[in-house]
């Protein structure tokens, strides 16, 4: 292993597997090598492993999952039956494996209800970071703007100064424009430019006051709106 030849060292292991007092140990260290060289080998030997049913099994149901979600096989993890078969302190995290799986296979509704089980209880971390940039996107493809908000406050709590945060401020204002709440788009949209000056969708930004302005009829605001815009962004 040290050396990085890990099929040698898998053939070592597996020999030492043929003794049954040490079958699972040996089994587990040669899931945990195949997963450095061959994710497809890793795979059926943590099944294999967990249909033992022994002390290892659940643990190893659980990096069955990790590793099928490496290899996008989002399917595989959204219907297989993991949360049940996972270590207890597991759960949180592997809620969040599933959510983002099923945000890739879009089916948000589900993707929103796994990712806020993992968010409501987790400490800080990159999997919470990459758990609320999931739940955002999901809130904001089913157009709910509780959710959203959810998702921003946590983000602004834990990472005030992240660059998705203005992101999400601009996804909010798009959202309160679908649903024709246009004095609150056009308000945070307003906040959103006056905090996040060099926010790189700044144009974009810019651009839906013209037309909020438009959708609403305000022509004086808008023909400024329209002029100030070509000026800044000619």
């Amino acid at each position: 292993c040290i050396l990085k030849d890990y099929p040698k060292a898998t053939e070592i292991y597996l020999n030492l597997a043929k003794n049954p007092a040490l079958e699972e140990e040996m089994l587990f260290q040669v899931a945990l090598i195949q997963s450095e060289y061959n994710k497809e080998l890793a795979l059926g030997t943590l099944d294999q492993i967990a249909k033992l049913g022994r002390k290892r099994a659940k643990e190893a149901t659980y990096n069955k999952m990790v590793i099928a979600f490496e290899m996008g096989r989002y399917e595989e993890v959204a219907k297989e039956n993991y949360l049940q078969g996972i270590p207890l302190e597991k759960i949180g995290i592997a809620r969040l494996f599933v959510g983002r799986s099923l945000l890739h296979l879009k089916n948000y509704e589900g993707a929103m209800k796994e990712l806020k089980a993992y968010v409501d209880n987790a400490s800080p971390s990159e999997a919470l970071y990459a758990a609320l940039l999931s739940l955002l996107d999901a809130s904001y493809q089913c157009s709910d703007l509780a959710s959203l908000d959810e998702a921003i406050e946590k983000l602004k709590k834990h990472y005030p100064t992240d660059l998705e945060l203005p992101k999400a401020y601009f996804s909010r204002a798009q959202l309160l424009k679908r649903s024709e709440r246009f004095t609150e788009a056009k308000e945070q949209l307003e906040s959103l430019l006056a905090h996040f000056p060099s926010f790189a969708q700044k144009a974009q930004a810019a651009f839906e006051l013209c037309h909020l302005a438009y959708k609403e009829k305000l022509w004086e605001s808008c023909y400024e709106n329209c002029l100030q815009f070509l000026n800044a962004f000619p």
